[in-house]
């Protein structure tokens, strides 16, 4: 029987091993864990304080409102430009973009690829230094460095699973929306994007630019 690795020692128990973080509980003042904790700070306030500029200046127009069959009329010159019916079938809503709304959805972007960033960080930290000598015969982990030991690394991959899953999740069910969500509804002569959708609810985004 060939022999197998048995992996380096874990870094919770080589003294000459420094761990960066450890366990997430009891370092939360880590470096890198403040900046994680200040990047979500400032995701959840941009999003949360333009929604709530939106909804209170806005008012009416926050969602666009329907206008029922058989009803046409010009609205090009309403405030906020007010969902609008064109030939009794096409409906518009006029957006532009503003500083904090493109603040906010750069910050769910990089959102998105931060938590790939920190699975790959998850698992560089699973397999770091761990012998490889061939397809048949390496370890099967590594020296934890950046979390200390499995049970760390596995906290942090179970809480990492369920956190990402939520947020994808919610990114595919409001993916028709979340770009609008994050415009400032407009006059049609300020729009830079317009909504376009019938009764059918069929809708494609029409950029001026």
């Amino acid at each position: 029987m060939p022999s197998y690795p048995d992996g380096p020692a874990t870094c919770n128990t080589d003294p000459d091993c420094d761990v960066l973080i450890g366990d997430v509980g009891q370092h939360a003042d880590n470096a890198v864990m403040l900046a994680l904790y200040a990047f979500w700070a400032v995701l959840l306030l941009a999003i949360g304080s333009f929604l709530v500029a939106k909804r209170f200046l806005v008012g009416a127009a926050f969602e666009p409102n329907p206008i029922s069959k058989g009803y046409s009329r010009d609205d090009s010159e309403s405030k906020y430009g007010t969902a609008a019916a064109v030939g009794n079938e096409l409906k518009l809503q006029p957006y532009r973009n503003v500083p904090l709304g493109s603040l906010a959805y750069s910050l769910v972007c990089a959102a998105s690829l931060l938590w790939m960033a920190i699975y790959i960080v998850v698992l560089v930290d699973y397999y770091h230094d761990c012998q490889f000598e061939s397809i048949d015969s390496t370890c099967f982990y590594g020296d934890y460095f950046i979390f200390g030991d499995y049970d760390n690394n596995s906290w942090v991959f179970f809480t990492l699973w369920w956190l990402s899953m939520a947020w994808y999740s919610m990114l595919l069910i409001n993916k028709d929306e979340l770009r609008n969500m994050l415009r400032w509804p407009c006059d049609f002569e300020e729009a830079e994007v317009i909504r376009v959708w019938t009764e059918e609810e069929k809708e494609e985004v029409l950029s001026l630019n």
